[in-house]
Formats: structure tokens, sequence, C-alpha cells
């Protein structure tokens, strides 16, 4: 390892980011002007025109007449952005707020489209009623869109405002810069709402959809709890008007939640594939009870969606697969449902759907289900059967029929399965006693044309199955879910695997089949498992309990490589490129690479790297050091996606021998590892600092010496971001972090407990440890020559013991031993 002296360097940055990171949820908080008093009370206020609703109505009655899609919104098209409206406020932390209020007269909502959205890491943007009773968001980076097109849900009444709170800073002395806002996004069109949309708050409450239909959770939907937490209703634009259709997330034969969702192809027939970017999905939305209420019911969005497959209603089914932009996240709460796509009748079942896009109802049918043909008049003619003809019945609470708003809704059989997408029909209030269609599941399946674009099959049965019917998927309920992982995955020849289930629920029984393994199966729940032969190899395990089972595969999963020496070890990093430097943060509270008074956590860096190998010791060149109550630890973690990941070690060093030994910027210091670290791939590697009122800070490199930058740190809220994020410290640098990284453990990195000794060496079957000296709080750890790990228990107090290898397999391995006194390792051989 290289000392070196520091050349010291002072800058400031400030800046935000941007993410590339793509989901379309809202994360909550709450907008900062309710508690800051401090903000402009006049802020910039667009009123826009409302169009002219006398020749929008005669146009709905027109289209209505034929059977179209009902339109409940109008677009007015605007260019709003940063750059060109609204007001911007200052905040006492540095903190920028922008606001705009919007307007148009008689609005019985309002919508907001964008066709840029990106949000810098740790901004926030909400929109909300000037009253607020009516708040969403928060949206920030994560919602950020590779395309830029967005949507907002509706608030409801003529006005709303948008308020967007930049990040807090970061920056480092000397060079003063100005505010640079790195958020864009441009608005350009606002959704106008005239029809089928009532306000919770300020007329008659929900219930804009007629008289008779029955609410989802009225005695009519005590039996379908399940299947109505996967129906939605979906807010559609063609980019100039707005609609309301139904449908719902749909399960497949991997069950492995991927965002299916089954509407209607007359939901979206004209409308370019572009717009689904910005359709908006709401999820249980629905009263609690069974009237009708003035409380606006709960409701979770999502943004955007691509099609699947899809075929016509004239000539076909009405077939419309979407996938959604964003997974569901679990406190949605929602289920996939199942389907059956045999072409049978069923006797009884129910249609759950969003009439006139008002709140969740259910419509039920009590006579078995006939084969249609839908007609619509010419050019809206349906395939030959391809549709069922549902009657709905008179309930306890209502009538249910369907609605504009209801298209695309799924019809579900007495088992809760679907078999039917709503194409139309001419059932009303005023008309129960008139069918509706739809489309046919087991039509949708492959009939509507060869392309599996035209068909459900490849999407819903991925693996081929062949299965005619599938209950629906509950991901935070789903009985058994088998998982595994392995340790090493690349491993030489001769090696052995050490298998975990990380499978969930209650399992009763394990069935693993390891290819090219010995043996190539086991029943036990964490088998290790040798492979003898060069190659790749795939893994299956099966769980089953609680009347429930599952089985996950990992193709090509186990590399085995021909057997080499592999006993190298080098220090990566080493030396560090460019010249050492010494960073602190504005006005001198604290150090870009140590304490500071952000709070941060860790200091690390990332490291590209191939294969298995492990970490054995970590050293470093500390830029200032001080205090003596607390430790730092040298942590390494795995990479997820070039993030850091989950950590796989750590060793904790005092500060007090830090401390003590440091006299000047650039010190240099090296510590092993309590054990070796296990590392497959690329992997970071660094420091955990200390807590308290010590101090500790690490040299860098000088900005663009490393390029990218591999430095990263851990916020005091567990985020992590690398230095050359724009809301981090913008420098492109390397910490002077070295780990030593061995391809094997053959090598006998340290003994420092000379005192303790092993016997016999070789061993047959018994090893001998004993120490001159007392231990205490002692881990034994013993590793094969692969690095995995065979045993491991400790002893609060003990100068000798015995461990039996009679049960393991001839070879070399290595016992690592630690206490209060120090560390102990060593080769042993195995010979039976």
């Amino acid at each position: 390892m290289r000392f070196f002296k520091t050349g010291f360097i002072v800058l400031f940055v400030l800046m935000f980011s941007q993410s590339s990171l793509f989901a379309q949820i809202s994360y909550g908080g709450k907008p900062i002007s309710e508690t800051k008093t401090s903000l402009s009370t006049d802020i910039d206020h667009l009123h826009l025109r409302a169009p002219d609703l006398s020749a929008l109505q005669a146009e709905d009655q027109a289209n209505d007449d034929k059977g179209l899609l009902q339109r409940m919104g109008t677009g007015l098209y605007v260019d709003i952005n940063m750059e060109n409206s609204g007001t911007w406020d200052v905040l006492e932390d540095g903190r920028r707020v922008w606001r705009l209020q919007i307007s148009s007269d008689n609005a019985l909502a309002l919508g907001l489209y964008f066709d840029e959205f990106q949000l810098p890491a740790s901004s926030q943007l909400f929109v909300y009623s000037p009253d607020r009773k009516q708040t969403v968001g928060s949206f920030n980076e994560k919602n950020n869109t590779n395309g830029g097109d967005f949507a907002i849900e509706m608030i409801y009444g003529d006005e709303l405002i948008i308020e967007y709170i930049s990040p807090k800073f970061r920056q480092i002395d000397g060079v003063s810069r100005e505010f640079k806002n790195t958020a864009k996004f441009n608005i350009n069109r606002v959704m106008y709402a005239y029809r089928q949309v009532s306000d919770p708050y300020r007329d008659r409450g929900f219930g804009g959809s007629q008289d008779c239909e029955v609410n989802i959770n009225c005695s009519e939907g005590n039996n379908w709890q399940d299947e109505k937490k996967g129906v939605a209703r979906i807010s559609i634009t063609d980019g100039a008007d707005d609609y309301w259709c139904t449908g719902s997330l749909v399960n497949n034969t991997n069950e492995d939640g991927t965002p299916y969702f089954l509407s209607a192809y007359h939901c979206r027939d004209g409308i370019s594939e572009t717009y689904l970017d910005s359709w908006v999905f709401y999820f249980n939305f629905e009263f609690s009870g069974c009237t009708n209420s003035f409380i606006q019911p709960s409701s979770n969005t999502i943004t955007g969606s691509s099609t699947v497959s899809d075929a016509e209603l004239n000539g076909g089914s009405d077939l419309l697969l979407m996938k959604l932009n964003s997974t569901p996240p679990a406190s949605y709460g929602v289920v996939y449902n199942g389907w059956n796509r045999v072409n049978s009748s069923s006797p009884n079942g129910v249609g759950i759907h969003h009439p006139s896009g008002d709140v969740k109802k259910i419509s039920t049918y009590t006579s078995s289900l006939s084969s249609a043909t839908y007609y619509g008049g010419a050019g809206s003619t349906g395939a030959s059967n391809a549709h069922w003809r549902v009657y709905w019945s008179s309930t306890d609470n209502g009538h249910g029929v369907t609605e504009g708003g209801s298209s695309g809704s799924p019809l579900f059989n007495d088992d809760g399965l679907i078999v039917g997408t709503l194409s139309g029909g001419s059932s009303s209030c005023d008309a129960t006693s008139s069918p509706d269609l739809y489309g046919k599941f087991s039509y949708h399946w492959t009939s509507n044309g060869s392309s599996s674009v035209e068909q459900l099959e490849p999407w819903l049965d991925p693996a081929g199955t062949g299965q005619t019917e599938l209950g629906f998927y509950d991901p935070n309920n789903s009985g058994v879910e088998a998982s595994f992982t392995a340790s090493p995955t690349s491993i030489a020849e001769g090696g052995t695997v050490q298998f975990s289930s990380t499978s969930m629920g209650s399992i009763d029984s394990y069935s693993w089949v390891f290819s090219g393994g010995t043996p190539s199966s086991s029943s036990a729940q964490n088998p290790s498992v040798t492979y003898n032969t060069p190659g790749t190899y795939s893994v299956t395990l099966t769980v089953s309990g609680s009347g429930d089972s599952d089985s996950h595969t990992e193709n090509n999963y186990i590399t085995v490589n021909p057997a080499g020496s592999g006993d190298e070890c080098v220090w990566l990093n080493d030396p560090l490129t460019g010249t050492a430097t010494f960073y602190t943060t504005d006005g001198g509270s604290g150090y870009v690479s140590g304490t500071n008074s952000y709070g941060d956590l860790s200091k690390v860096n990332f490291f590209d790297h191939t294969g298995t190998a492990y970490v054995t010791k970590i050293g470093f060149n500390v830029a200032y050091a001080q205090g003596s109550s607390s430790s730092i630890k040298l942590v390494v973690y795995s990479s997820n996606s070039g993030t850091p990941g989950s950590l796989l070690g750590s060793t904790t060093v005092s500060m007090s021998g830090i401390s003590a030994g440091f006299s000047e910027a650039g010190d240099y210091f090296e510590y092993n590892l309590s054990s070796p670290v296990q590392v497959n791939g690329d992997f970071f590697a660094g420091v955990e600092l200390p807590g308290g009122s010590d101090v500790f800070a690490l040299i860098t490199n000088t900005d663009g010496d490393t390029n990218p930058g591999i430095a990263w740190e851990e916020w005091s809220d567990g985020s992590w971001y690398n230095y050359n994020d724009e809301s981090a410290w913008e420098l492109n640098v390397a910490h002077a972090i070295y780990p030593e990284v061995c391809t094997s453990l053959s090598v006998n990195d340290y003994v420092n407990m000379a005192f303790v000794s092993c016997y016999p060496n070789p061993s047959h079957s018994q090893l001998n440890i004993i120490s001159e000296k007392v231990l205490k709080d002692v881990n034994v750890k013993l590793y094969n020559a692969l690095g995995v790990l065979v045993y491991s228990f400790d002893y609060d107090k003990t100068d000798y013991f015995t461990l039996d290898l009679s049960e393991l397999s001839d070879g070399l391995y290595v016992i690592d031993i630690t206490s209060d006194k120090g560390t102990y390792r060593e080769q042993i051989q195995l010979i039976k």
C-alpha cells in the first residue's frame, strides 16, 4: 500500500438530480404551504376559457345514440411550465417552492396531462384544491418517465393548485453558485370534466350512476371481496377528449404478479398507443358500506399502460390486454383475477364495474349465460357466437345493470373466474330485463387470429401449461411461494454449493432438483450439493403446504469452472488515481467524504469485479480523525444494479485507535476483516461513519481524476447517492479505500493469536483447538476451500474445544477464530 500527502481543493456545488426510475404511484406527504406561513399569499393564476358546453352536449347526444363511448371530459390545450408560469418562494433551508393556480369556469373536475415530466431526487410535487379538501401526491423522481408523458388524477371542482418543492441541496466551500432548477415538466393539456363526475365536497356526493345500481360492499358483494380488488376504473384520453371504462388485473400461469390488465378493445379503438401512457387506473374506488356518501371513497392510482394484445369488436371478440407501467404496490391490496377459458356457460355469477365512472358496483345474474353474436350495426358486428349474453337479476339492494363506463369490465362465473369482458348492451335502470353482451374469454384465448398480439394464451400461459382455468393470485397472501438462494453460484469443479430456501408461507415439504449435482435431488430445507463437472446447471425447488404448492426454477444458475490454483490476492484501487484531495462542506460544517452537518451514515466505493472472490482486508487514507467515544465499521455491500445492496460483512474498529494513530491528512490505516467476505461480481466497500461527537473523514482524489466517479455515500435517511449526482456533490471522484480481494481462502491471511494452535493437521476426523490464554466472546467459523461456510458457533469463554469433521468430505478447509484477544486463521487438511 502507498502513503500519500494531500493537495487541498475547496469547491461549492449546488445542484439537483434527475432520475430515470419509472413508476406512476403517489408517495404521500403534505404540501409545505400547509405549514409555512412565510410563503406568498398571492400566487400566479391562469384562468382557462371553458369549452362550449352546448356544442359538446349536442355531440354527446349523437354519439350516445350510436352506442359509442360516453365522453365525460374534453381537453383544454395549454403550454404551462416553470419557465413561463408560477410563483417562486425561498425557504429558510434554501429549498425553493413553485406554485401555480389553474381554473376554468363550471368544470366538475380538472385533470393534468404532461408531455414532459422529470423531477430531481428528493423533490416533491403536489396538486390540490384551493380549500385543501383534496390533495394528490407527492410525486417525485420515481415517477419520471422515459417518454415524458404523465397524468395526474382529477381534482374535483373548477380550480386547482400545483406545488413543487425543490430538494435541499448540498454545498461545498469556495465558489458561490446560483440556484439552478433542474425540475422539468410541461403541462400540454388540462382535462375539463363536465359530466359523469360528481364532486363529493360540493354537491350531492358520489352516486352519479343510475339509482338501481348496487354498491360493491352491499350484501350482494359479500362473496366477491377478493375479486373486487382486481377491478379498476380507467380514465381514458385520446389526446382530445376523455372517457371512462373498466377492467381488471388478470393472473397468468406463472403467478408472478405481472401487471396484465384486461379490458375491451372498443375502449381504445382509434386511440394512438402514445396516449396509453396517460391513462389513469383507479383501484379501490368504492364506498366502505352499501349506501352512497358525501365522503370521498378511498382509491389508489397508477398512470400508464401499453398494449400487449388486442382484437377489434368488428369481426372479433373485443379484446384488449394491457400491461400497466407499474406494478401495484403491496399497500394497494390488489389481486390478479383468475379465469376460465372453456367455452362453457355459467349458471350464475356477477359483473363488477364502474358505471358512468361511479364508485365500484356489482350486478348479479342467476340464469345461465348463452352464446350470442354482437351486432352494433354496420362495421360493428362481432365474430359469430364470440360473446356471452347475460340477463341481470333483482337483488336485495337494487337491480344492477351496466352503463357507459362499465365497458371492459369483467364477467365472473360461479367459481369467481373471469369468463368475459363487457362490449355493450341495452340494459339500464329503465330496461332491467334487457341483456348485455360480454366478449368471451374463451374466444379471446386464441380465436381472434394466429398472432400472439391477437391472443391471450401467450401472455396468460407463458409456460404453455395448457391450463383451462386459473384462480386469482393475491401477492399479499398467496399461500406458499417457492424461492431460494445459493452461495456461491460460481465454483470450481468438485466444489460445494449451499442452498437456502427463502420460500414464503406455511411449508410442510421441500423438493429440490439439481441438474448436474450430487445429490441430484433433496427433501432438505437447506441442502448442500457438490458439482464435479464443469458447466452451467439449473435448479428447481417445489414447496407444499396449507393445501397449496409452488415451484421456482433458476435456469443456468450454477456455474462450475475447471479447477485452478485460485490463490492470488490483489489490492483494488491502489494506487489512487490522480491528486489526493480533502473536500470540506460549506461553512466548515463537516467533510464531503466524512461526518458533516447532513448526517451522512457511510462512505463507500463501487468496485467493478468479475467472478467469486473474498474480501479479506480494507485499507484507507484518513483525511481527519478526532474522538474516541465511538467506532467506525469497515463494510462490504453487494451491488444491486450498480447501487449498494445488501450488507455482506463488516468489522468494527474503535475510533480511539484511529485518532491516536492519526497525525496528518493522508495517514494510512489497514485492518483485517474478522471473517472473509465473499463477493460475486461487482461490490461496494468502505466505511460506516462514527456516531456521537467523533469526527472522521477520508481522502479522495480530485474531481475528474476518476470519471465516472466511484465514490458513493449513504444519506441520513438511508438512501444511497453517487457523488456525481446533482443533488449530492456533483464530483467525479474515488475515495482512498482499498480492499484486498483473494480468489480463494487457501492463503493464511493473518494469525495474531500465536498462543492458539490446532491439531492434528492433517486430521482424519477430529480437530482440537487449544489456547494458552482464556478467550472470551469467541466466534468460530469453518470454511471449505471455496469459501462456503460449513460450521459457525460461539463460546462465551473457552481455552479448549473440539471440532467433529467426520461428516465432511476430504479436502482443504480454513478455520477462522475471533475473540477478545484477536484473530486466528489456519488452513486445515482433512484426510479420511
